[in-house]
């Protein structure tokens, strides 16, 4: 090989990989973000193009569900939901195949503001409300009722769910006689998960909190106020009067002055 090609080789060669090194710096930059932290939501300015970042958050809780669903290892994970209204057009389906939590190392889907700040107040919930279509199947069967609407699916062990406002579907509760349109904003299928905490968050809405039995309806027993775990509980025999001054922060808590609010009752404010 004379001199000539011998230079033209190694141009050739010094080029390729250079085209290859530019391909993968490329390819690292159009990456998303590990969801091996937190990742943030923004209803009204994030984009699910976004790489989940507090100066570039995300819009859907869908979409914040995907990411952990495709990441891997055993550390904790955040999800943080800034205030606003979210549109909840789509199931979130927290499966990841790959990504396992524990007691210690949860995976947390909350507010950013919240109830111990004393900034806070319940404007400040991020308010989801469900506007995807009906499915017309409730647990893996046709649904008689006119449809079902599932918010959050939880498919893992191990998971806090905090601060948020929940609300149902901006549509008429019973559209016509015998149909019956719900929602089910938190979810589980799996019967061998554990360990789903729900705190200070406010659901909204004409029926039953939490039930179990073969359907809605009437037919939808109450499940047993004691399966809540009431921590640091105090008892009085005075009446409960809340406070209904939406301006308030101590809103739907007890008023103040009463015994209630002296021992330090209440939904989401903690008193030492």
């Amino acid at each position: 090989m004379n001199r000539r090609r011998a230079l033209t080789t190694m141009l050739m060669a010094s080029a390729g990989a250079s085209l290859l090194q530019s391909k993968r710096a490329l390819a690292q930059d159009a990456a998303p973000a590990s969801t091996t932290g937190t990742i943030y939501l923004l209803p009204d300015k994030g984009s699910d193009t976004n790489p989940g970042t507090k100066d570039s958050p995300l819009k859907t809780l869908a979409a914040a569900a995907k990411r952990v669903n495709e990441s891997t290892g055993t550390d904790a994970a955040t999800i943080i939901l800034s205030e606003g209204v979210y549109a909840v057009g789509e199931t979130a389906v927290f499966k990841p195949a790959n990504r396992f939590f524990s007691k210690e190392r949860r995976l947390t889907i909350r507010a950013e503001v919240l109830p111990d700040d004393p900034n806070w107040h319940t404007g400040r919930m991020p308010t989801l409300i469900h506007t995807m279509p009906l499915s017309p199947d409730w647990n893996g069967r046709p649904d008689p009722f006119g449809g079902v609407a599932y918010g959050m699916m939880i498919e893992t062990s191990h998971v806090t769910i905090q601060g948020l406002k929940i609300l149902g579907m901006p549509v008429v509760e019973q559209p016509k006689r015998g149909a019956i349109h719900r929602v089910y904003p938190i979810g589980r299928n799996g019967r061998d998960l554990d360990d789903l905490e729900i705190k200070q968050c406010l659901f909204a809405g004409d029926r039953k909190f939490t039930g179990s039995g073969g359907g809605p309806a009437l037919n939808f027993r109450d499940t047993d106020p004691s399966f809540l775990e009431l921590v640091g509980t105090k008892k009085s025999d005075e009446p409960l009067e809340l406070e209904m001054d939406q301006s308030k922060r101590n809103y739907l808590h007890p008023k103040e002055g009463t015994e209630a609010a002296k021992i330090g009752a209440g939904i989401f404010i903690n008193k030492p």
